[in-house]
């Protein structure tokens, strides 16, 4: 109970801050999703295969992304944190496609997004996995929403928790476990 009342109040806070860097342009708001997100998508990035350098660009340009679509962020339709994330995502698989075509010395088509068809696979294998997370038990969907949609790390898990940085780590692997099975079974 408490953990939701805070991811609420986080919620609102972001909400509030976005709102700001979208009809004030308040750069003031805009440094307090920097100081909070900056070291966590490079995180993020790096741990999808970004070398050091290539997660330092794509966070300025995630970020550059936040003020300028501040406005486009809507709450109703996921956290902040998972709009914060999928942009970085998004722009990661971005520069893999244009480095990809770079190298086979092919015309860069894809870079700027994916197909009709990639999209509907992709908002269908989201949904799959929303369902599965949901069947979880609640500690380890807690567990698996804190590392992979908030970007938390496992030490930081557990510390918001207060349990033992092993119980974080074995929540996870057998969530994984459940969700690999049934989404073999889905698939």
């Amino acid at each position: 109970m408490l953990s939701t009342t805070i991811e609420k109040n986080q919620q609102a806070r972001w909400l509030q801050l976005m709102q700001r860097i979208a009809e004030q342009r308040d750069r003031e708001a805009f440094e307090q999703v920097v100081d909070e997100f900056g070291g966590r998508l490079l995180r993020f990035l790096l741990q999808r295969g970004a070398s050091h350098d290539e997660a330092e660009e794509l966070v300025q340009l995630c970020l550059l992304r936040v003020w300028q679509r501040a406005a486009q962020f809507n709450a109703g339709q996921g956290a902040f944190t998972a709009w914060l994330f999928r942009i970085a995502r998004n722009l990661h698989i971005d520069q893999l496609r244009r480095h990809r075509h770079e190298v086979r010395g092919e015309p860069d088509e894809c870079a700027s997004g994916e197909t009709p068809d990639g999209l509907v696979t992709d908002q269908r294998l989201q949904e799959q996995v929303r369902q599965e997370l949901s069947r979880l038990p609640e500690r380890q969907a807690q567990v698996v929403y804190m590392a992979f949609y908030q970007g938390k790390t496992h030490a930081e898990i557990a510390t918001e928790l207060e349990i033992p940085l092993g119980s974080v780590k074995s929540s996870l692997r057998l969530a994984f476990a459940k969700l690999r099975s049934s989404m073999e079974v889905a698939l």
